[in-house]
């Protein structure tokens, strides 16, 4: 488990999407019961993977009585978002309801848009796709 953590973290992501969830799904289970060193490197694995499933068990771990998970943790959810919050969980939790939010409100009448052929309702979509950065693939 270590060695493919690391690895997952030194190779990056794959091109399959499908394959990403199922190996962070993976690496989060891991997470439940790694000591400390293991779960540094399943968050940054999960980091390199994620595409914003995984966010609250990042949120988690900012609170973790191990300086270097915590750590890990925020680095992991700055690669995933794109911000830099502080290490405290508040700004962290309530950018991820607002994320949550756009996904499942606004994302389907934007991907109705995409779909739509009209080039000014696209680039309205894509304009907000951009401000998004979780749930890409």
């Amino acid at each position: 488990g270590p060695q493919i953590a690391a690895l997952a973290f030194k190779c990056g992501a794959s091109t399959d999407a499908v394959v990403n969830r199922e190996f962070a799904a993976w690496l989060l289970s891991e997470l439940e019961t790694a000591r400390p060193e293991y779960a540094r490197s399943l968050l940054q694995a999960v980091g390199t993977l994620d595409d914003g499933a995984c966010v609250p068990a990042m949120i988690a771990r900012l609170s973790d009585t191990d300086v270097g998970v915590r750590d890990s943790a925020l680095w992991a959810l700055r690669r995933v978002s794109g911000l830099a919050f502080p290490a405290t969980p508040t700004a962290w939790i309530l950018w991820y309801r607002s994320e949550a939010a756009w996904q499942s409100g606004m994302r389907p009448q934007l991907r109705a848009n995409l779909a739509s052929g009209d080039p000014k309702l696209i680039v309205v979509a894509l304009r907000a796709y951009g401000e998004h950065r979780t749930r890409r693939a």
